[in-house]
């Protein structure tokens, strides 16, 4: 079975051009979970860049249309490399063949900004980490692909806040999510993906299933160091819901208490 990490490895082409291979078993809905697909992104241009010391510092990202399973075209072009930074602009386009990229429909639309570190600014690290319950504390939650998006089967969840559709007064989302099999690579591309494993924070809210789609997603990362067995604690909260969009926010912490990454999420609540 391919673990979490290599299923967001797309082959490389050539210099610009990957085939990402989206199996089966890992749908929401009607396409892959919107985080393999952003973190296949990033992992596309990362190898693109080339180079270890640029780091990934930004992920802005456009859900337009399901990618479904299958094979997919994933596009990288330099929008600018200077000493410093690159930033690249990464398509997935609905075709599995290279010659037809000037015809085909973007799927999902990102740029991805990597930067080396500037050693003589110095730093520092405010943020205050959630009271964060200790992982065996908390039972992993069944998993029931019948009433939940497929791709939920890789994961493990151990809530620490309310469920969907629990007609709760807070839009909220909170515990720890760690893949079932992760690989042994733990990257920026894994971060951006488990940015995306937990339902949106407003569906607690609802007393009923509703049908959502992000359809913007903007990522910082802060911080990658994490061992493959660690979960992730995810913090998320909805504060304003306006015309069928819900703005959320996400925060993504290691279990010691480090701040790995901040996730901006536009929602559409389809109806």
């Amino acid at each position: 079975m391919r673990t979490f990490s290599d299923v967001l490895d797309a082959e490389r082409l050539d210099a610009t051009t990957f085939r990402l291979d989206v199996a089966d078993g890992w749908q929401q809905g009607r396409g892959a979970y919107g985080g393999l697909v952003i973190g296949a992104m990033v992992r596309a241009a990362m190898t693109a860049v080339g180079d270890p010391s640029r780091r990934v510092r930004a992920v802005q990202a456009d859900c337009l249309a399901p990618v479904p399973a299958g094979l997919a075209i994933v596009k990288v072009e330099p929008v600018r490399v200077s000493s410093s930074l690159a930033l690249m602009r990464v398509r997935v386009l609905a075709c599995d063949d290279p010659a037809k990229v000037d015809t085909s429909e973007t799927l999902f639309h990102a740029t991805v900004l990597c930067a080396r570190a500037r050693p003589e600014v110095p730093g520092w690290s405010r943020s205050v980490a959630p009271p964060m319950p200790a992982v065996a504390s908390l039972e992993p939650m069944p998993v029931n692909v019948a009433v939940m998006p497929v791709f939920t089967q890789h994961f493990e969840y151990r809530l620490a806040g309310p469920v969907p559709y629990a007609g709760s007064p807070e839009a909220r989302a909170e515990g720890y999510v760690r893949a079932r099999n992760p690989g042994v690579r733990v990257d920026a591309a894994m971060i951006a993906a488990y940015a995306d494993c937990y339902w949106p924070a407003a569906l607690s809210s609802f007393a009923t299933p509703r049908p959502i789609a992000t359809i913007s997603f903007a990522l910082a990362l802060q911080d990658d160091r994490l061992s493959p067995d660690e979960p992730v604690y995810h913090r998320a909260w909805c504060n304003e819901l306006a015309e069928g969009y819900a703005h959320e926010t996400r925060e993504l912490w290691s279990p010691d208490g480090r701040l790995l990454a901040t996730n901006q999420q536009v929602i559409a609540i389809i109806r």
